[in-house]
């Protein structure tokens, strides 16, 4: 190794100087190829930095999916932030869309070394997009988001049997579910926005949820003009076959006749689906229109109903207009020989669940979704098996899991 270095010393000293100049020449590209390296290390890091923040900041707007998009906005920019180094300060770009959100940032990071060779920066940009996670199915949503006790369970018998799916109040209120049943529900999950009181649930319920947003806030409305009948009561024994159509005044029976309805819609329009008796129908969808439309199973009643497989209300049993009878009380009463095969759904109104036995044991998909639910009697069953029920073309509610990125 000395021998090496007087060897360069003697080539230094060279009288004909013809060496150091070369070397020296030979230092620029030398001395770039460095500086480069350690710009790019720089940008490197810079990049890195800046795609785990936009990752972040995707990830933000896509949780607040229930919140207005300027305020998924408004959060998602402070902590971006909050988060990147200088001189990315750029504002960038947040699109809320949904369950989804999308980031994009774009900035110019200036050079240490290249600077000195006409390179003063580089571009760089990263883009991150993030969606909404789903949970579990939820079998039974109160939309309610103000009421105590939206979810009540009261009796010694009265329980919620849900394996498979999740339980979820929306409402704020620090007791939005109450269970006071002394036998214990069974879910998934059981969620609040606000508080839950009462014991006896199968798993820790979960308080300060994330709301689930009502997947049939924007059904279509059908044709509600005119009457295709009016005021029909049927109050003898016997069977009766009931078309679809316009029920002014609704459909009210007594005296336990047997009913078949031919598959289709039935609109109630000022009037109950009052059934004393049994009923059954394939693809059926019962929906309710104007004043005094509630729905009023008894407890003698047995049912057997099949949501239409197709078309717009494809899964939907039983639907209430939100107008139709606001605040009213719909009542399921029954045991094992009363369900229905696809959802129940009553935005505005209350329903109340009843009766002895087992409800919609027999059913491989009952859901329900109404503003607030009041269960006593013994057992209802929920299950969200739509595709069993031949129903496939299903805006499931699901319940909260987070996010993750799809890009």
């Amino acid at each position: 190794m000395r021998g090496l270095i007087n060897k360069f010393s003697q080539m230094f000293r060279s009288e004909n100087g013809s060496f150091a100049p070369i070397f020296t020449l030979a230092l620029v590209p030398m001395i770039a190829a460095i500086g480069a390296a350690v710009d790019y290390s720089i940008l490197d890091n810079q990049i890195s930095h800046l795609q785990e923040t936009v990752d972040a900041s995707a990830l933000s707007a896509a949780i607040d999916f229930d919140k207005t998009d300027a305020e998924r906005i408004a959060r998602s920019e402070t902590f971006y932030y909050s988060q990147v180094n200088n001189p990315c300060t750029n504002a960038p770009t947040i699109t809320p869309d949904g369950d989804k959100a999308t980031v994009f940032a774009k900035c110019d990071v200036p050079t240490s070394f290249l600077g000195l060779f006409g390179m003063n920066a580089f571009s760089m940009s990263a883009i991150a997009v993030a969606v909404k996670r789903d949970g579990d199915p939820v079998c039974m949503l109160a939309l309610n988001k103000t009421a105590g006790s939206s979810i009540h369970i009261s009796g010694g018998q009265a329980h919620i049997d849900a394996a498979g799916c999740a339980i979820q109040s929306n409402s704020r209120h620090s007791q939005a579910i109450n269970n006071g049943g002394s036998t214990q529900s069974v879910a998934e999950s059981f969620c609040a926005v606000g508080g839950v009181k009462g014991n006896n649930f199968s798993v820790t319920p979960q308080e300060g949820c994330k709301k689930v947003k009502d997947p049939f806030a924007s059904l279509p409305v059908p044709v509600t003009s005119g009457c295709d009948f009016n005021n029909t009561k049927i109050n003898s024994p016997g069977n009766v076959t009931l078309e679809p159509g316009i029920y002014c005044g609704g459909i009210t029976t007594n005296s336990n006749p047997v009913i078949v309805m031919k598959p289709g819609l039935y609109i109630m329009k000022d009037g109950p689906f009052d059934i004393n008796g049994t009923i059954s129908g394939s693809e059926v969808t019962v929906y309710l229109y104007g004043d005094n439309a509630t729905v009023q199973l008894s407890a003698q009643s047995k049912v057997n109903l099949t949501a239409p497989k197709s078309g717009v209300y494809e899964g939907m049993s039983f639907i209430q207009h939100p107008a139709a009878a606001p605040g009213a009380t719909s009542k399921f009463t029954g045991g094992s020989d009363t369900y229905f095969e696809g959802m129940a759904y009553f935005p505005t109104q209350e329903i109340d669940v009843g009766g002895s036995g087992t409800m919609g044991l027999n059913s491989p998909f009952m859901m329900f979704i109404a503003d607030t639910f009041n269960l006593h009697g013994d057992k209802v069953t929920l299950k969200s098996d739509a595709a069993a029920a031949g129903v496939t073309n299903f805006p499931m509610p699901y319940s909260y899991a987070g996010a993750y990125l799809i890009r």
